[in-house]
């Protein structure tokens, strides 16, 4: 499973990951991560977006014009860094967890909830063909579930569910985000936490592309 954060990062993280990638090896990266590699470029791809990287410089080039650069959110330089140094991929099992189910998911809950969860419900919940039509152009697949649920592939092999509910006379909006099973050995609970800002940034730019 993947390890938390050490709080030494907190002030800078991209520096603190940069100096760790600095020592690192892309091939050991790549076999590590499951990544496509080219000598010292590796291949990744998030939210449909396809990029390479340069190890260990960090820098990254949009492979695909078409889609939203999701790479320019900090949130995701942050989260494919502690990738890169950190993780392994490992097969999903089949499952999907909620984000009180990850280990270390309760301590991390509130900052979930807030960044994900509620932005989510706030953003979306009273314009559910909005999000639908979202949802579809970034790429997702509709399921069953709510008032309105779809299937997105984060990273490959590494699959999240959405789902909304809208407001009625007794509750406001809601909504909550499923991870496939795999995901813990990718990302610690702390990194999952700013995933939404991620997804519903993309989501929204999405339109406006």
């Amino acid at each position: 499973m993947k390890k938390e954060v050490p709080n030494n990062y907190r002030e800078n993280p991209i520096k603190w990951y940069m100096e760790k990638l600095s020592g690192m090896d892309a091939e050991e990266i790549s076999n590590r991560c499951s990544l496509e590699r080219d000598g010292d470029t590796l291949y990744f791809t998030i939210l449909g977006s396809s990029y390479k990287v340069q190890i260990p410089s960090f820098e990254f080039t949009l492979l695909s014009a078409d889609k939203p650069d999701i790479m320019q959110d900090q949130a995701a330089q942050i989260l494919i860094l502690s990738f890169l140094t950190e993780s392994s991929y490992a097969a999903p099992a089949g499952r999907f967890v909620s984000f009180r189910e990850y280990p270390s998911g309760e301590l991390y809950y509130k900052a979930f909830e807030g960044r994900c969860l509620k932005r989510l419900a706030f953003s979306y919940g009273t314009k559910l063909d909005a999000f639908r039509a979202d949802c579809l152009a970034i790429g997702a697949k509709e399921i069953s579930g709510g008032d309105a649920a779809y299937e997105i592939v984060f990273m490959p092999g590494l699959t999240i569910r959405i789902i909304l509910w809208g407001p009625d006379e007794e509750f406001p909006p809601a909504a909550q985000i499923l991870f496939s099973d795999n995901f813990p050995f990718s990302f610690s609970a702390e990194g999952v936490a700013g995933i939404g800002d991620i997804v519903i940034s993309a989501l929204k730019r999405i339109r406006k592309s």
